[in-house]
């Protein structure tokens, strides 16, 4: 036997090549084992490494050697390309929370495992050799399952990699993440799978889907649904909830309720021209990819509850040569009070997969892996919702980018808030979003793309300035018919359900019933429910001063929220829901807002100086020549006139005459209110571009 130092290689035994004879201290009297043998016929690796060298770190002396408590003991080493899986269980984020971690729990998930913690040479055999697979339990309805059944009650996963294995282990995850197990305690710590649901009800209805400030608040909480009822489901629903005259046209795209569990039935993407063409991957996310087994040491904020160590999602982390993968992943924290973007780790998973194009600096991309043609953003992002490069809205009309990048969102307020919301994001995804799917507790059809409440998409299209500043207005008596109006490049009500038509007229010009015009049919828990979770109406919709630019006066345009009385009385005119003017994450302007369509500095669709001039056409007619309505009618009074000589008549809006000599019913709307002026007719004081 020569044995002087335990720390180099091979003092101990070394099977990193065959050999007849060794004089290893272990080595030289094994004969009958399988690995360490004094005469090994084959390179074997059982744990050669630097790691390893220690044999009596898994076979301690004082046992006989026997490998006592091997599933902790060996697994807290890496082994080969195996991960020190008990290293995880260290970590904040683990599945086995509140208790120490011993083999007993090993034998919920592994066929190598025994019921008292031992191992089960049955399965553990071959699997000490590299690359061999791990056979995991696929869960009975409240029992691990006693027979060994592949497909049925167990899973043999490889880890190479590669999404055949990755997407095999759902069976595993799912078989006790599901309905039938949601009260099933598998490693005896008092938590059951859906310990964590975030779609529970609360004895105190303010606090529902709540979990935490239920409990803060001296509320029962009773928990929600498992992860499979959100995940597995393949149902559908379109995701626009108009179509015809006017509308956008993403009523003709269909939105899985699950979409990382069902991408072959859910469209998303967009292109510059209003297409909204399906541009998504039609690989499913499996669970391996967004979490790890046993633990994860991703540090900081991950999900939107307070587990019993204070991190929670188990988030995916890698580690370059173990577990299949290439590379070393970790998400983190970021952004910047400069980018207006400050995130937590737990949103930084969601980027790094949603904008990373192919596997190399994390385990996986959004078009290596996924098959995706584009970065799945939303029209109104940015890249990691930062302040340097510009959204859809600004590349499809370049007059926007003027107004810089993101002026901040849900990660970073353009401004200091007005009110208190209810409830803070916290720099996560997750706060919003289900990554699992849409919760069958809710609307579904008003909860896509797997939100954790409802909303509902704009049905109108996109807000721009006017396309042209050579529109005829005119015709009274005071001036003749002059090329110099633009008409707005808003999309409301009017001009959105019911097809233009004009007035028949000669010199047609567009007639809009206002009175009687189509609007939503939703009410707010359906549009906004996720939104005023947070933002509640009594806050943002205070029904106070009602003053002209005031948000007060500004809300009272969503449908539901308007008051008995003035131009927009029980939502007359405007109905809108939510999305009509604020984008969900971030946008170039500020409070999430999406338009300023009457700003006429962009007339033209031009980076400034669009703004409308002074004179006779300026000042003169029934509304004053302002943009966005004036310009026609007559001169400085209300006479009579003859349509068939194109003697007069409001230039938009339409009217309601029925012969020569009715005059049209002018429209006072954005143009005439006090202290605005041709120069700029601004319906509010903070969204300037």
């Amino acid at each position: 036997v020569v044995f002087t130092e335990t720390g180099v290689a091979g003092a101990w035994g070394d099977d990193t090549a065959p050999h007849t004879t060794s004089q290893a201290i272990c080595e030289v009297c094994h004969s009958k084992t399988l690995y360490h043998r004094f005469n090994s016929p084959t390179a074997r690796l059982h744990e050669s490494e630097p790691s390893m060298y220690d044999c009596t770190l898994c076979h301690p002396h004082n046992v006989g050697f026997k490998p006592d408590g091997a599933c902790t003991i060996c697994h807290a080493i890496a082994m080969g390309d195996r991960v020190a899986v008990m290293s995880q269980f260290n970590s904040d984020s683990h599945h086995v929370q509140g208790v120490a971690v011993d083999g007993t729990h090993c034998y919920e998930c592994h066929w190598e495992g025994n019921a008292d913690g031992s191992v089960n040479t049955t399965y553990h055999g071959g699997s000490l050799d590299p690359g061999s697979p791990v056979d995991l339990i696929i869960y009975g309805f409240g029992v691990r399952p006693a027979n060994y059944s592949v497909g049925v009650t167990a899973v043999r996963y490889t880890t190479d990699g590669s999404r055949t294995q990755i997407l095999e282990m759902n069976q595993h995850c799912i078989s006790c993440h599901n309905d039938e197990n949601n009260s099933t305690d598998p490693f005896g710590d008092g938590n059951t799978p859906n310990e964590y649901a975030w779609d529970g009800i609360c004895s105190n209805p303010t606090y529902n889907y709540l979990r935490d400030e239920c409990i803060s608040n001296g509320g029962t909480w009773t928990k929600g649904t498992s992860i499979n009822a959100r995940y597995a489901p393949e149902t559908t629903t379109p995701w626009g909830k108009y179509s015809g005259a006017n509308t956008n046209n993403k009523a003709s795209m269909t939105k899985a309720h699950s979409s990382h569990g069902v991408p072959l039935m859910n469209e998303q993407g967009y292109d510059l021209n209003d297409g909204w063409p399906d541009t998504s991957g039609y690989n499913r996310v499996a669970c391996f990819d967004c979490h790890n087994s046993h633990g994860s040491d991703v540090a900081g904020v991950t999900t939107t509850y307070t587990s019993d160590a204070t991190l929670g999602g188990n988030l995916k982390s890698t580690i370059a040569g173990k577990g299949g993968y290439a590379m070393t992943y970790k998400p983190e924290a970021g952004g910047s009070a400069a980018q207006k973007n400050i995130y937590n780790a737990g949103a930084d998973l969601c980027h790094d997969c949603h904008e990373e194009m192919e596997a190399g600096t994390a385990p996986w991309g959004y078009q290596g892996t996924y098959g995706a043609s584009q970065p799945i953003l939303g029209y109104n992002d940015t890249a990691h919702f930062n302040a340097d490069s510009y959204t859809g809205s600004q590349q499809r009309y370049p007059y926007k980018q003027g107004i810089g990048y993101s002026k901040g969102g849900h990660f970073y307020p353009s401004s200091s808030l007005s009110t208190t919301p209810v409830a803070s994001i916290n720099g996560l995804c997750a706060a919003c979003h289900d990554p699992h799917g849409v919760s069958p507790t809710l609307n579904q059809d008003y909860a896509v793309p797997m939100l954790k409440g409802t909303w509902m998409t704009s049905p109108y299209r996109e807000d721009a300035a006017p396309a042209t500043t050579n529109d005829q207005r005119g015709g009274g008596d005071g001036s003749g018919i002059q090329s110099v109006g633009s008409t707005p490049g808003y999309n409301i009500d009017q001009n959105t359900f019911t097809a233009d038509t004009l007035n028949g007229k000669d010199n047609d010009i567009v007639k809009w019933n206002f009175n009687a015009s189509t609007k939503i049919t939703e009410t707010v828990n359906d549009f906004a429910g996720l939104c005023i979770r947070c933002h509640t109406p009594a806050d943002i919709d205070p029904d106070g001063s009602n003053t002209w630019n005031t948000y007060d006066r500004i809300h009272d345009s969503v449908m539901g929220w308007a008051e008995s009385t003035g131009g927009n009385a029980n939502n007359t005119r405007h109905g809108y829901p939510c999305a009509k003017c604020h984008a969900p994450h971030s946008s170039p302007l500020p409070r999430l807002m999406i338009t300023n369509c009457l700003d006429d500095n962009h007339r033209g669709r031009v980076a400034s100086g669009g703004a409308g001039g002074s004179g006779s056409f300026s000042d003169k007619g029934t509304g004053q020549g302002r943009f966005p309505a004036g310009g026609g009618g007559f001169a400085d009074d209300d006479r009579g006139h003859d349509w068939s000589r194109n003697q007069g008549g409001a230039y938009f809006f339409g009217n309601t005459g029925t012969n020569g000599n009715t005059p049209p019913a002018f429209r006072v709307c954005h143009d005439n209110q006090s202290g605005n002026s041709w120069s700029f007719q601004k319906w509010n004081n903070v969204t300037q571009w």
